[in-house]
């Protein structure tokens, strides 16, 4: 959407600066307030200019402003193609007295100078111009990295239970036994043919426009749940480790929930003491949160949706199957959000606005509304003996409190029911019916005083190397909850809004318990643990820095992950492999450079390779600083040597 200026709102032209050219002449270099003038004067196309000028104080990206159509005189915008990358499309906002241009790239702060071509396209002509760019400095390393596509036969490394645990909307899911770690897994499988609809080639190589009629809805749902699974990092979010796409089936490689579906456990136990169902509604609403954040519309929230997994004493929930959910990135205008059309969902739990195909993002909200009444009654809000009935009590609010279990339950939740199952309009948002009295009617426990040895950890992070924080974040990623209790206590303590993001501020309030720990290393810890380089941690860059010895010492496991990174599986890991799992599609363009040196930091040839030996005697060393650990590996190289 583009960002519209009056005219008084816009800059008045700067004085052009000039420049000596190769050749020797002077040409004038433009900032943008001569941009603009040149454009209000009629010539969108700048004529005569020939480079724009970027200075090192002000380095401001330069971009012809071009106008679209009379009637939006106002709206500026810029297409700029990179000749060997995608077309981008760059908005203008004001600051001060410039026009500074808001990219929408990923990590444009972290880059190294280099020159490309660029073509600029305006209403009037094309121009070749050189800009300088700068090319990332450093990879960024993100969970969804680590989930690999492989096309071997899946039996080879998984046991798979006979009889199937369910079946969703598009696939079956069994029970099955990882044969080198022995961990258990929940394994979707997916018929190739339904999905496909009978073509032969891999799922990487389709288009939508490739697959029959007939398939095209169950392929839409694959997609949307594989891209929405390997996005998506939460505690509350089903966890996908892998992806097998064999001959005749694709698997998806899912955490496994041993308490089995919400759906079950309210059958079994008829209602839910209000106790239980604040903390299973709490940590529901905290996903949906996340999902939101992040742009992901579930859609068909329901019982039957939330897997319970055993914590301790109590229950985590998991919130699985995005087979029909929709990611926005248009903007509604008044709404702020966008709204959608399609009819999605199951009917009990659907908004009355969804049956009016017209709906945001809050029709989860109110599906979160009908399983809180579902928890604590034990039966839905809108029954009836078609679904026509149900649409109809659902347009018309038709539900009420008159069953006689109503008067065991709390004024409070009855409120925040209402306050959910009403009109888009009225209805509240997650986050503000996560500060309902309900919700919050005891004070959140402090961070436990007993976590010194979690904090060590935090510390201690920083100090590592580029490969080890990779190969945590690999290991973090792979990890069961069994193995991570006390982390992910932890971190859900320290994340206080439950948005599954910890900023700076929710990591300096939740360790001024430990007085012991200089105010002055927040910044260090944020930076270092940030792998993804987005100003806040997410849950497997926390968690990775946290991870116990139990994982990070399991031969089994790190041997895993070597085999992981090792993509040709010719026994030592290359920058070229290590460029090509950290760096991939998204980041083509990091120099190899950079992973040569990532690799010679621990490689005891410093020939840009790392076999298995320095791989397992980089996770043995105990990093204090990155001075020392270049200093014990070099001393451990020269042992290994003689």
């Amino acid at each position: 959407m583009d960002t519209v200026h009056s005219e008084s709102e816009l800059p008045k032209s700067t004085t052009g600066k000039t420049g000596a050219t190769e050749a020797g002449s002077i040409e004038k270099v433009y900032c943008d307030g001569d941009i603009y003038c040149s454009d209000e004067e009629g010539n969108p196309g700048l004529h005569g200019m020939r480079s724009r000028g970027f200075g090192l104080r002000k380095p401001l990206y330069r971009g012809l402003l071009e106008k679209r159509i009379s009637g939006f005189r106002k709206a500026f915008y810029c297409k700029i193609m990179f000749k060997n990358d995608f077309l981008k499309r760059r908005n203008y906002i004001k600051n001060s007295k410039f026009l500074k241009q808001r990219i929408f790239t990923k990590h444009s702060s972290n880059y190294r100078k280099s020159e490309r071509n660029l073509t600029i396209f305006t209403e009037s002509k094309k121009q070749e111009v050189i800009e300088q760019e700068e090319l990332h400095k450093d990879f960024f390393i993100k969970k969804q990295y680590f989930i690999s596509h492989q096309t071997d036969d899946i039996y080879k490394y998984f046991d798979f239970d006979p009889e199937p645990l369910g079946e969703g909307s598009y696939g079956v899911v069994y029970k099955a036994t990882e044969k080198s770690t022995k961990e258990i897994r929940a394994i979707k499988q997916i018929n190739l043919r339904d999905i496909k609809g009978g073509r032969k080639e891999p799922l990487a190589a389709l288009n939508e426009s490739e697959i029959a009629e007939e398939s095209k809805g169950l392929y839409n749902n694959f997609l949307n749940e594989l891209a929405s699974l390997k996005l998506l990092d939460h505690p509350n979010i089903i966890k996908l480790y892998e992806v097998y796409e064999c001959e005749n089936a694709i698997y998806l490689v899912q955490e496994f929930c041993d308490g089995g579906e919400l759906f079950d456990y309210i059958v079994e136990q008829g209602a839910l003491d209000e106790t239980i169902a604040s903390d299973l509604f709490q940590q529901m609403v905290g996903a949906v949160i996340y999902c939101h954040k992040n742009r992901i519309c579930h859609r068909d929230l329901k019982p039957e949706n939330f897997m319970l997994c055993s914590h301790g004493d109590s229950w985590k929930v998991k919130l699985i199957d995005f087979g029909i959910s929709r990611s926005y990135f248009k903007m509604d205008e008044s709404m702020g959000i966008m709204r959608m059309s399609s009819i999605a969902g199951t009917t009990p739990y659907m908004a009355p606005e969804v049956f009016r195909r017209n709906y945001s993002n809050s029709c989860d909200t109110w599906s979160l509304g009908v399983i809180l009444y579902i928890m604590v009654a034990g039966y839905p809000p809108f029954e009836g003996y078609e679904e026509d009935d149900i649409e109809t009590k659902i347009k018309n609010l038709d539900f009420s409190f008159d069953d006689e279990i109503w008067t065991e339950c709390s004024d409070e939740v009855k409120d925040l029911i209402c306050k959910l199952i009403t009109e888009e309009k009225d209805r509240i948002t997650p986050k503000e019916a996560l500060k309902h009295e309900w919700l919050v009617s005891e004070k959140p426990p402090p961070v436990p005083r007993g976590n010194t040895i979690l904090i060590d950890r935090l510390v201690r992070f920083q100090h590592c190397g580029r490969l080890r924080k990779a190969i945590m974040g690999y290991l973090a990623s792979k990890a069961s909850d069994e193995d991570l209790k006390k982390e992910i206590d932890f971190f859900n303590c320290i994340d206080t809004n439950k948005d599954g993001y910890i900023t700076k501020k929710e990591l300096k309030a939740g360790l001024k318990n430990y007085p012991d720990i200089d105010k002055n290393l927040i910044n260090g810890i944020m930076k270092s643990i940030d792998t993804e380089n987005n100003g806040a941690l997410s849950f497997n860059e926390f968690i990775a820095a946290i991870l116990n010895e139990t994982i990070t010492k399991d031969y089994t496991k790190i041997a895993k992950a070597f085999q992981f990174f090792n993509k040709d599986e010719n026994g030592f890991i290359t920058d070229k492999q290590l460029k090509e799992t950290l760096a991939g599609s998204e980041f083509k363009h990091i120099e190899t450079q950079v992973f040569t040196e990532v690799i010679n930091e621990v490689s005891h040839a410093k020939n840009g390779e790392i076999k298995m030996k320095d791989f397992m005697r980089l996770m043995s060393v105990r990093f204090e600083n990155s001075f020392q650990t270049s200093m014990q590996m070099s001393t451990i190289n020269e042992c290994d040597a003689e």
